[in-house]
Protein backbone atom coordinates (compact mmCIF):
# COMPACT_ATOMS: atom_id res chain seq x y z
CA UNK A 1 0.00 0.00 0.00
CA UNK A 2 2.91 2.35 0.55
CA UNK A 3 3.65 2.35 -3.18
CA UNK A 4 0.10 3.38 -4.17
CA UNK A 5 -0.67 6.81 -5.57
CA UNK A 6 -4.03 8.41 -6.27
CA UNK A 7 -3.57 7.81 -10.00
CA UNK A 8 -3.54 4.05 -9.24
CA UNK A 9 -7.12 4.27 -7.95
CA UNK A 10 -10.08 4.50 -10.32
CA UNK A 11 -13.05 5.48 -8.16
CA UNK A 12 -15.47 5.48 -11.09
CA UNK A 13 -14.63 1.93 -12.23
CA UNK A 14 -13.97 0.73 -8.67
CA UNK A 15 -10.49 -0.59 -9.35
CA UNK A 16 -7.02 -0.30 -7.89
CA UNK A 17 -3.98 -0.89 -10.11
CA UNK A 18 -0.90 -2.50 -8.60
CA UNK A 19 1.96 -1.32 -10.79
CA UNK A 20 4.73 -0.65 -8.28
CA UNK A 21 6.26 -2.22 -5.22
CA UNK A 22 8.16 -0.81 -2.29
CA UNK A 23 11.24 -2.27 -0.65
CA UNK A 24 14.11 -1.01 1.49
CA UNK A 25 15.55 0.81 -1.55
CA UNK A 26 12.39 2.70 -2.52
CA UNK A 27 9.52 2.34 -4.97
CA UNK A 28 10.03 0.57 -8.29
CA UNK A 29 8.36 -1.72 -10.80
CA UNK A 30 7.67 -5.28 -9.56
CA UNK A 31 10.11 -7.99 -10.58
CA UNK A 32 7.57 -10.03 -12.55
CA UNK A 33 4.74 -9.19 -14.97
CA UNK A 34 2.35 -11.31 -12.91
CA UNK A 35 2.83 -8.88 -10.01
CA UNK A 36 1.19 -6.11 -12.05
CA UNK A 37 -2.57 -6.45 -11.78
CA UNK A 38 -5.86 -4.68 -11.16
CA UNK A 39 -8.02 -5.32 -8.11
CA UNK A 40 -11.73 -4.64 -7.86
CA UNK A 41 -12.66 -2.62 -4.78
CA UNK A 42 -16.05 -2.40 -3.08
CA UNK A 43 -18.29 0.59 -2.40
CA UNK A 44 -17.26 0.77 1.26
CA UNK A 45 -13.61 1.26 0.34
CA UNK A 46 -14.57 3.75 -2.40
CA UNK A 47 -16.46 5.88 0.13
CA UNK A 48 -13.59 5.74 2.65
CA UNK A 49 -11.08 6.74 -0.02
CA UNK A 50 -13.25 9.67 -1.08
CA UNK A 51 -13.45 10.85 2.54
CA UNK A 52 -9.71 10.45 3.01
CA UNK A 53 -8.89 12.33 -0.18
CA UNK A 54 -10.97 15.35 0.83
Amino acid sequence: MLALHWDDIDLENKTLSVTKSRNEFGIKKPKTKSSIHTINIDNTLIEELKKYKT
